[in-house]
Parts: structure tokens; sequence; C-alpha cells
């Protein structure tokens, strides 16, 4: 039984682990209903939106949570560095236009900002980032 479409509460920590082949970097996918693109179009599209400041995409970043599509609708639960981030309002907005750019068959793009749990970089994104 699929979550109604309404259902976005946060992602905790726990929730992207227990599933290995779907904890970072790869979201949470939800299929309500078949819609007019697939979860590696969006994946792709989401790939293309570069971080201004750290210059690494969102994808590879690990902040996509979550990908819901429910018909021509598609709902993305991200989250961003810091919450003090200067950059979250031009995300959010590259992130909707890569995705609407997919189809003219994508009616809505929702992208919601959660800091549930706090963005924290896997031990391989902090070595390709020289962090480690």
């Amino acid at each position: 039984m699929h979550p109604s479409s309404q259902d976005v509460s946060p992602l905790k920590k726990e929730d992207l682990s227990s599933n290995a082949a779907l904890s970072p970097p790869f979201p949470k996918l939800e299929l309500v209903n078949p819609g007019p693109v697939t979860f590696d179009q969006i994946k792709m599209a989401l790939s293309r939106v570069e971080d201004p400041e750290l210059h690494v995409d969102v994808m590879t970043l690990e902040l996509i949570y979550r990908i819901r599509i429910d018909g021509d609708k598609i709902n993305v639960l991200t989250t961003l560095t810091t919450p003090a981030c200067p950059y979250g309002p031009l995300l959010i907005d590259m992130m909707r236009s890569s995705i609407m750019q997919l189809t003219t068959e994508v009616k809505e793009v929702k992208i919601e900002v959660t800091f549930e749990p706090l963005w924290q970089p896997s031990d391989d994104l902090k070595a390709m980032m020289g962090l480690l």
C-alpha cells in the first residue's frame, strides 16, 4: 500500500539507512501513480543542479532524501548543507526548473526542505571533497 501523495513527513536518519539499497547517495523513492517521467530521469535532472558554492551537484552531495512520483506531480524532499545556506532559495528554484524541463507533461514540482536529519556527508563524500 502506497502512502498518499499528501504524506511528506520528514525522514529520519534511521529511515534512510534501514534499506541499504536506498540509503544515501540514493534517495528514498516512492511511486504512487506512474507518471510521465521516471526516477532515473528525475535523478539525472537533479544531478545537473550544482551547489554554486561547493561546485558539486545535489545528488552527489546527498541532499535529496525522497523523490515521489504521483502521476504528473513530483515531490522532492531535500535538505541543504546548512540551515543558513545563502543559496537555498536558488537551489530550490534550480531543482524545480530542472525537473520541469524534462517534459511538459509534468504539471507540478514541489520541493520541500527539511533539516531532520541535518545534512551529514558520508565518508565517501568527505573523501571526494578532500575533508578526510
